[in-house]
């Protein structure tokens, strides 16, 4: 046998939550997603995500502002989408000469590639930055 017995049920797992997660969907006309490390995305959660910043990678704060299902025209199912508000801080020295701002509102594909992160671990400045934020 090509396959281990860890390797098959890791794929019948995996199969499984994707079919728990699309009955869900259609039974209770609920969006759900999830993030990275398996936490719930939500409409007010504050996200990490990653963005290019110049010709490197950087990473990014992001409100999530709405959760959206979208079906392809070319066939290949439906797909997730979020549109979340950013806040735009790469450029600026950490030492607070030049504050954080928030960027506009824009769209991230593969939410599941995203990081849920709590409120308690953000300064104070940008805490009530994204407390500006209407979801």
């Amino acid at each position: 046998m090509p396959y281990g017995l860890d390797f098959i049920f890791i794929v019948f797992l995996h199969a499984s939550l994707l079919y728990l997660k699309v009955y869900m969907t259609e039974t209770t006309n609920e969006i759900i997603m999830f993030d990275k490390i398996g936490q719930r995305l939500l409409p007010g959660s504050i996200i990490v995500y990653g963005h290019l910043l110049s010709r490197s990678a950087g990473l990014r704060l992001g409100k999530v502002i709405k959760l959206e299902r979208k079906d392809t025209m070319s066939g290949y199912g439906p797909y997730d989408r979020i549109t979340i508000q950013g806040l735009d801080c790469n450029w600026y020295p950490s030492h607070g000469i030049h504050p954080a701002l928030l960027s506009r509102r824009s769209t991230l594909l593969f939410p599941n590639r995203t990081v849920i992160i709590n409120e308690e671990q953000l300064p104070e400045n940008i805490k009530e930055l994204f407390d500006t934020v209407v979801v």
